[in-house]
Formats: C-alpha cells, structure tokens, sequence
C-alpha cells in the first residue's frame, strides 16, 4: 500500500542478471501513477570517461554510481514537482544496477 511515509524515490540496486528491471517493471506496472527512471539509460549519457560500476579505477566507479543515484533522484524530483502543478500524486521506481 502506497502512505505518506512512502518514499519518492526507491533504488534498486543489485548484480547484473538478478532481475532489477523486471522486478521494478512489474512493480510500477501494478502502482496507480508511477515511473520507472533507467540508471544505465543515465550513464549511457556519459560521453567519455564512462567507468563501470564494478570497473577500475574503482574510486571513479564509486564517484559514476554516486552521481548516477543523485541524478536519478533529482529527476524524480522534477517529476514529482511537475505533477504536484497538475496535482497528480505519482510514484517512482528508479532502477540501478551497481555493487
């Protein structure tokens, strides 16, 4: 059930293969008003200077992740804004794939 005390956004994180973005697709298929944001979409932005998440150097990895999970919650946050204009309550599931 959806509350107050819900967050606005949940990361999901895991290794590859185990099933993120199935889970979070079926979940925000089954919420009233939601959206699913793609952390690899996000990090496929990244013109150079990609790092994977478990690459090396393993510092600018961490770095990639941290910005990838901010990014993802600030867009969700422009979502959130944008509904409240319309008065449209909504939910996210942000799917991240990292350690």
């Amino acid at each position: 059930m959806i509350t107050a005390e819900t967050p606005d956004c949940l990361i999901v994180t895991g290794m590859p293969g185990a099933g993120k973005s199935t889970v979070t697709r079926l979940v925000a298929e089954r919420l009233p008003r939601s959206a699913r944001l793609d952390g690899d979409f996000i990090n496929r932005l990244v013109v150079s200077g990609h790092v994977w998440a478990l690459g090396e150097p393993a510092d600018e990895a961490a770095r990639q992740v941290e910005l990838c999970n901010r990014n993802l919650c600030r867009l969700e946050r422009l979502r959130r804004k944008r509904q409240q204009v319309r008065r449209l309550p909504g939910e996210v599931l942000a799917d991240r794939a990292d350690p």
